[in-house]
């Protein structure tokens, strides 16, 4: 649980005079902001099923943009005090996401889908229009720096149709990605350097399903589900040890 932390939230159409509020002994002055209401849809209504929803989201929130939350030394899952001429509440701090700066690629690629590491700060987004996959490390403000762009298809694969990059996804340990290529039907396997983020290609299985369109690593970790979009199927390959598929039994 975060730090306690005082704040004021006045409404936006009264006056907001200079109220103040007694912590420690001292008589501590609050800057007013504006709060906008909103309608929580577990909260809607609560009659008798205040235990159940009461599940579904355990406590109340705040959200607050991250300009305003730095400006009061409020951190994310903070609990705060909300407070107008009338009433108070304590709730916790949940940061709104704040546009960045826009990283530009190769033009024409399609940055498709993405997938972040579940330890290390990397982040990798393959491309639709382009066999490519980039690595990319972000900061504790979320700023990213491009350090790695690979071939997701080996050189003596080359489609003589086109093809398309669908979903990534990442091992349960975190030591090896899988990239979806529709038309050539191949599931590009590749090992994550835990130290530079650099991805090694190990492995181009041939996808059974025509048409992969999403994949996820099943809770153990042993095999890799694949959805087929044009086939209507779906596939459970093995992982190996080594991070490679096999054929589905």
């Amino acid at each position: 649980m975060g730090s306690l932390r005082d704040v004021l939230v006045l409404p936006g159409k009264r006056r907001q005079p200079l109220l103040k509020r007694m912590v420690s002994g001292w008589c501590q002055p609050y800057v007013p902001c504006v709060v906008l209401r909103q309608k929580v849809a577990v909260s809607t209504h609560l009659l008798k099923r205040a235990g159940y929803l009461r599940e579904l989201q355990p406590y109340p929130t705040l959200h607050i943009h991250p300009d305003t939350a730095i400006s009061r030394g409020i951190k994310h899952g903070d609990w705060v005090i909300v407070e107008s001429p009338h009433c108070w509440l304590k709730v916790k701090a949940e940061s709104y996401l704040c546009p960045g700066s826009p990283l530009q690629r190769s033009p024409g690629s399609a940055p498709r889908y993405s997938a972040f590491h579940p330890q290390l700060p990397y982040l990798f987004v393959n491309k639709e229009n382009k066999p490519l996959i980039s690595a990319f490390r972000y900061d504790e403000e979320g700023k990213l720096e491009h350090i790695w762009t690979v071939d997701a298809l080996p050189p003596q694969i080359t489609p003589s149709e086109g093809f398309l990059q669908s979903d990534i996804c990442l091992g349960k340990s975190g030591q090896y990605l899988y990239s979806l290529l529709r038309v050539v039907n191949v599931i590009s396997v590749f090992k994550i350097d835990g130290k530079t983020g650099k991805l090694t290609l190990v492995q181009a299985f041939e996808n059974a399903c025509a048409g992969g369109r999403g994949c996820a690593v099943s809770p153990d970790g042993r095999f890799l589900i694949v959805a087929a979009l044009e086939g209507h199927e779906v596939a459970a390959y093995p992982i190996g040890e080594d991070g490679r598929l096999s054929p589905a039994q």
